[in-house]
């Protein structure tokens, strides 16, 4: 099969299992793990109740789809009489969703790799829970995937839904630690820096300006990173954006909530819920496949014991 074709079966698997039939929950959390993505802290220290306008609804919904995705059975698989093709279905299922947990955690690695690479703060402290976070779902799901070939036919289940929401939570999560910057010295709230300066005008005279908040006048612009920090610059590199700058009146801190740990925080809980599920789901398997084992073992004694 040459590579179109794969790539052409693979989409067309992806959609299919996608059907509301099937999978009602995953388009959601996928949808709410995008918008998630694209936020960005505003370094407004009074932006922080439209953070939270933002950010608890979003948060609401995926632990609304993640607590109906553990309750639900697919009815698809119910509806197909033959063994046979149960078999086929259930195990392509479960090949397509360790493709995408595994996928989804070597995705991870790279994004906090690139995090400590990137030279930007960050907290070390988050980025290390992260990286434990994709370490325990890439174990889990190569760990279910050596107990599942050795399942009867009657203890298999489908987990493809279950399989990528856990996915799409995890890479939030990582997402999020990358966000949450180390040198605020205070892991839930953010720090930025309201300047008031000494600015030559344009007809030569010296007027005031504030520069950072909700404060900033009109005329003057500095990075993001001069503003965003608990630090404020000095005053030669102010000036490096701006040389009509002569003096810095003040410079004081302020903070706010810091909508990337919050984020972190709550997607990480939900997380750990699904860990949690793993957890009893794997145990089960291993228990039910000691028994089996022990069913088998003994009945393999009891013939011995009955041949002459």
């Amino acid at each position: 099969m040459d590579p179109v074709s794969s790539l052409i079966g693979t989409i067309s698997h992806f959609f299919d299992y996608m059907n509301p039939s099937r999978s009602p929950y995953m388009l959601g959390v996928i949808v709410a793990a995008v918008v998630l993505f694209m936020f960005k802290d505003s370094p407004d220290p009074d932006s922080y109740v439209w953070e939270l306008m933002f950010l608890v609804p979003v948060t609401l919904a995926t632990a609304f789809f993640v607590a109906l995705s553990l309750r639900f059975r697919d009815r698809l698989l119910a509806s197909v009489a033959d063994r046979n093709d149960l078999k086929i279905e259930l195990n392509g299922q479960f090949r397509f969703a360790r493709a995408v947990a595994v996928s989804c955690a070597l995705v991870g690695f790279y994004m906090i790799w690139n995090t400590w690479n990137s030279g930007v703060d960050h907290s070390q402290g988050a980025a290390m829970l992260a990286y434990m976070m994709v370490v325990g779902h890439l174990l889990t799901f190569l760990l279910y995937s050596l107990l599942y070939n050795r399942l009867h036919f009657s203890r298999r289940r489908s987990v493809l839904q279950v399989s990528i929401i856990m996915s799409v939570v995890m890479l939030v999560v990582v997402h999020s630690s990358g966000q949450i910057r180390e040198a605020d010295g205070d892991f839930w709230s953010s720090c930025s820096v309201v300047y008031e300066l000494e600015v030559e005008e344009q007809d030569g005279e010296i007027s005031r300006r504030t520069v950072g908040g909700d404060e900033t006048d009109e005329g003057i612009q500095l990075d993001k990173s001069l503003v965003s920090s608990c630090v404020p610059a000095r005053l030669e590199q102010l000036r490096a954006r701006d040389d009509a700058i002569r003096s810095i009146v003040s410079a004081s801190v302020v903070r706010d909530m810091d909508g990337s740990a919050l984020m972190f925080g709550a997607y990480t809980i939900i997380w750990l819920v699904y860990a949690g599920f793993w957890v009893t789901f794997l145990n089960d398997l291993v228990q039910a496949s000691r028994r089996a084992r022990r069913a088998s073992n003994s009945a393999q004694l009891t013939r011995g014991s009955t041949v002459p």
